[in-house]
C-alpha cells in the first residue's frame, strides 16, 4: 500500500501548526510494520506535489519529520559541513604545501591539529545544554559560531604566503572549523531528539543529512580544485567565509523550529513521567502474576503516581544575567560524570594540539599513549557500560586506521622536479574529478545502500564489512606507490579512481553512518548535544591520534622526503602497516558493540524495544553479546 494512504488516517501527536515545528511519536500497529504518523506539513506538501514522496530518502524523512525540519537541516549542512568545511579540506594541501611551503612531515602534524577542532566540541555542547542563551540551547550558539567562523576564515585567507604563517594559519583554520563543528554537533543534538521520537525513520534522516553533506562536498571540490591549480586556493577560503555567514541567517530566523528551553524541559519531564508510570504498571502486573495482589495496595499506588507526577519532575531553570541565560542545573546534576569526561576530552584535545605543534617525536608518542589510555578508562567511569563500550570501539576503530595525508597527498600531487616517475596528479583531478565527482557520487551510492541494505544489518557486521572494504582500497595505494600498475600497463589515473576514489569514499560513508545512528539511539534525554558531542568527539580525537601516530612513523620509523629530490621508498611500508595490518584489529573489537540491528530501537542496556501500543512497551533482549555472526 502507498505509504501516504497507509498513514493518512494516523493522527499526528501535534496539531498542524505545532506539527510544522517538530514531530512526536505515535505508533499505530504492532511489530516491525508499525506505521509512522504522517506529519501535517508533509501531508500538505504531498497533497500538492505527490511526486516528492517518491524521492528516495527525502520522502521518508519528510513524511516523519516534516518539510520545514527536513529542508532547514539540508540548508545548514549544505552551507557549513558540506561546502565550507570541504573547501577547508581541499584547500589544506595547496595552502600549506604550496602557498606556505612546509614539508610533508610538518603537513602531517598540522593535519592532526585540524582534526582536533572536531574533537573539542564536547565542552561546547555541554555549555549549550547547561546554559540556554536568550531562551534557546542551540539557536543562538549556532548563530554566533557561524559569524565567528567566517571571521577566522577571513584571517586564514589573508595571511602572507611564507612558512612562518603556517602555524597561525592552522590556528585560524582550526577555529573556523570549530565553528562549523559547533553547528554540526548542535544540529546532531537537535535531530537526535527527533530520532528518539520516531526511531523507525532514523536511518532515513541520517542518510538525508549525509546526502546533503556529500552534495556540498561535491560542489566544493568542483570549485576548489581549479582554484588550487591556478595558485589561488585562498579564494575558496573567502567563499567558505561567506557561506558560513549566510548560514547564520538560518539560526537568526530559527528555521529549525527549535523549541524554547522551557518547552524542551517540560517535554523531557513528560517523557520521564510516562516512563515511570509504565514501570509502576509493570510492577503491578508482576505482583498480580506472582499472586501478590496485596503487595501494592491502592494507597501505595496513588503515592507512587504522585511521586512521579509531571509537576514534581518539571525542571526549573535558574535565570541569570538579567534573564539572558537560563541555567539547566538538572542537566549537570544528572550527568556529572559526563561533564567531567567532556572536560577531560577537551583537555586531551588541547594537549594533543600543542604536542603536534611543539613537541618532538618521543614526546608526541607519549602524549598519544597517555591520551588513549586515560580517555578509554575514563569512558567506563563516566558513561553507562553499553555507551562506554561503543565509545571505545569507535575510538579504536579510527586510531587503528593510520591516516597518512603527508605521504599520500605529497606522492600523488608531487611535481616532475620532485618525483620524475610519479603520478603527477593535478588538484583538479585529485580533488575535483576523483574525490569530488567520482568519489562523492559513489558515496551517495553508499548512503543509499546504508538506508536500504545496511540499516537491516547488525552494527558488528557493518563495521567488519567496512573494514575489509577499506583494506582492499588501500591495496591500490600500495600498488601505485610500488609503481606496479605502470609495469602492467594500467595508467595512474584509472588505478586511483578504481581504488580510493570509489571504494575509499563508500567506506568512509559506511564507517561513520552506523555509529552515528547508534550514538543517536543512546543519547539521554535533555543532554543530547553533550553526549553526542562527547561520543562523536572521541571518534575525531581518535582520527587526530591516528594522524599523529602516522607523523611519528613518518619521522622516525619510515621517513620520506617530500622536497626535491623526493624519496617515497618507505611509503609502501607505511601503507602496509597503517592501512592493512592494524585495521584487522578492528574485527575482534566489534564485540564491544551491541549485537542488534541498525534499525532497532534499543534501551540503555542494549535490549531491543518493540513498540506495540502507545501505552505498552515490550523489551526483547539482544542475543548474547559474545555471539559470533
Amino acid at each position: 500500500m502507498d505509504p501516504i494512504a497507509r498513514n493518512a488516517g494516523t493522527p499526528h501527536p501535534y496539531g498542524a501548526e505545532e506539527g510544522d515545528r517538530q514531530p512526536a511519536p505515535a505508533f499505530n500497529s504492532a511489530g516491525d510494520d508499525a506505521g509512522i504518523p504522517l506529519h501535517p506539513g508533509a501531508k500538505r506538501l504531498f497533497d500538492r506535489a505527490p511526486v516528492l514522496r517518491r524521492i528516495p530518502i527525502f520522502g521518508e524523512t519528510c513524511e516523519a519529520y516534516g518539510p520545514a525540519c527536513t529542508i532547514s537541516l539540508a540548508l545548514s549542512y549544505l552551507l557549513c559541513k558540506g561546502i565550507a568545511s570541504s573547501i577547508f579540506t581541499f584547500s589544506f594541501y595547496p595552502m600549506f604545501r604550496t602557498r606556505f611551503g612546509i614539508d610533508a612531515g610538518r603537513y602531517q602534524r598540522l593535519s592532526a591539529v585540524m582534526k582536533l577542532a572536531w574533537a573539542m566540541k564536547a565542552s561546547t555542547a555541554m555549555l549549550c545544554d547547561t546554559f540556554a542563551f536568550l531562551g534557546y540551547t542551540k539557536r543562538w550558539y549556532m548563530f554566533a559560531s557561524c559569524v565567528m567562523g567566517s571571521v577566522f576564515a577571513l584571517l586564514y585567507a589573508l595571511l602572507p604566503s611564507k612558512p612562518s604563517s603556517a602555524d597561525f594559519a592552522t590556528a585560524f583554520a582550526a577555529l573556523s572549523k570549530y565553528g562549523i563543528a559547533t553547528v554540526d554537533i548542535l544540529s546532531e543534538g537537535y535531530y537526535s531528539r527527533l530520532m528518539r521520537k520516531i526511531p523507525e525513520a532514523g536511518p532515513a534522516l541520517v542518510s538525508w543529512v549525509w546526502w546533503i553533506i556529500t552534495i556540498g562536498s561535491l560542489l566544493a571540490s568542483i570549485l576548489q580544485g581549479p582554484l588550487s591549480d591556478l595558485k589561488m586556493p585562498q579564494v575558496g577560503v573567502f567563499i567558505a567565509a561567506g557561506l558560513q555567514f549566510i548560514a547564520s541567517l538560518i539560526y537568526l530566523f530559527n528555521l529549525y523550529g527549535e523549541k524554547t528551553n522551557c518547552e524542551e524541559r517540560i517535554e523531557d519531564a513528560g517523557n520521564m513521567h510516562k516512563k515511570l508510570l509504565l514501570e509502576i504498571e509493570k510492577g503491578k502486573a508482576l505482583c498480580w502474576k506472582e499472586g501478590k495482589e496485596d503487595s501494592l495496595d491502592v494507597d501505595q499506588g496513588k503515592a507512587l503516581q504522585l511521586e512521579v507526577s509531571p509537576e514534581l519532575l518539571l525542571p526549573q531553570p535558574i535565570n541569570g544575567c538579567c534573564g539572558l541565560i537560563e541555567i539547566n542545573k538538572e542537566v549537570v546534576m544528572r550527568n556529572k560524570r559526563i561533564v567531567v569526561l567532556s572536560i577531560i576530552m577537551t583537555a586531551a584535545a588541547i594537549i594533543m594540539a600543542f604536542g603536534n605543534l611543539f613537541v618532538g617525536k618521543l614526546g608526541l608518542l607519549i602524549i598519544c599513549v597517555v591520551v588513549s589510555l586515560v580517555c578509554s578508562v575514563m569512558s567506563f567511569w563516566g558513561l553507562p557500560l553499553i555507551i562506554a563500550k561503543a565509545n571505545v570501539m569507535i575510538y579504536l576503530n579510527t586510531v587503528l586506521y593510520i591516516q597518512l595525508p603527508g605521504l599520500l597527498d605529497s606522492f600523488y600531487l608531487a611535481k616532475e622536479d620532485c618525483l620524475p616517475d610519479g603520478p603527477h596528479f593535478s588538484n583538479t583531478f585529485y580533488n575535483t574529478i576523483a574525490v569530488g565527482i567520482i568519489g562523492n557520487l559513489t558515496g551517495l551510492v553508499g548512503i543509499t545502500a546504508f538506508n536500504y541494505i545496511f540499516s537491516k544489518w547488525k552494527y558488528r557486521l557493518c563495521i567488519i564489512v567496512t573494514t575489509l572494504l577499506w583494506m582492499s582500497a588501500s591495496v591500490f595505494d600500495l600498488i601505485m606507490l610500488k609503481r606496479w600498475n605502470i609495469k602492467i600497463g594500467i595508467p595512474d589515473h584509472i588505478m586511483y579512481v578504481c581504488g580510493d576514489a570509489i571504494i575509499g569514499q563508500v567506506c568512509y560513508m559506511l564507517a561513520w553512518m552506523p555509529p552515528g545512528v547508534l550514538l543517536s539511539r543512546l543519547c539521554p534525554r535533555g543532554s543530547e548535544s553533550t553526549v553526542y558531542a562527547l561520543l562523536a568527539g572521541f571518534a575525531n580525537l581518535g582520527a587526530a591520534t591516528s594522524i599523529s601516530i602516522g607523523a611519528i612513523l613518518m619521522e622516525h620509523v619510515w621517513p620520506i622526503k617530500s622536497n626535491p629530490p623526493c624519496d617515497f621508498k618507505n611509503g609502501p611500508w607505511l601503507v602496509i602497516v597503517g592501512h592493512i595490518l592494524l585495521p584487522l584489529l578492528n574485527i575482534p573489537l566489534t564485540l564491544l558493540l551491541p549485537n542488534v540491528r541498525v534499525c532497532d530501537n534499543i534501551d540503555i542496556d542494549g535490549n531491543v524495544i518493540s513498540k506495540t501500543t502507545d501505552e505498552e512497551s515490550h523489551v526483547k533482549p539482544a542475543k548474547d553479546s559474545n555471539e559470533v555472526h
